[in-house]
């Protein structure tokens, strides 16, 4: 069953995908396991458009 969310929870989902969209490597160092490090794969990975849109879709299904 679906979680209710208040529009307040809505909207910080939404702000933090906006954060994560404008600063994917962040949003990537925060996925990460402690002890873990980012190698070079991760700069492609903020380069690409379809990563870029999964943080949008993961927030909009989130919300809905």
């Amino acid at each position: 069953m679906a979680k209710f969310l208040s529009p307040d929870e809505k909207l910080e989902i939404a702000m933090q995908a906006l954060e994560d969209i404008c600063n994917p490597l962040g949003a990537l160092e925060r996925k990460i396991k402690e002890g873990e490090k980012l190698n070079g794969l991760a700069v492609q990975i903020i380069k690409d458009p379809y990563y870029l849109q999964s943080i949008a879709k993961e927030a909009i299904a989130r919300i809905m």
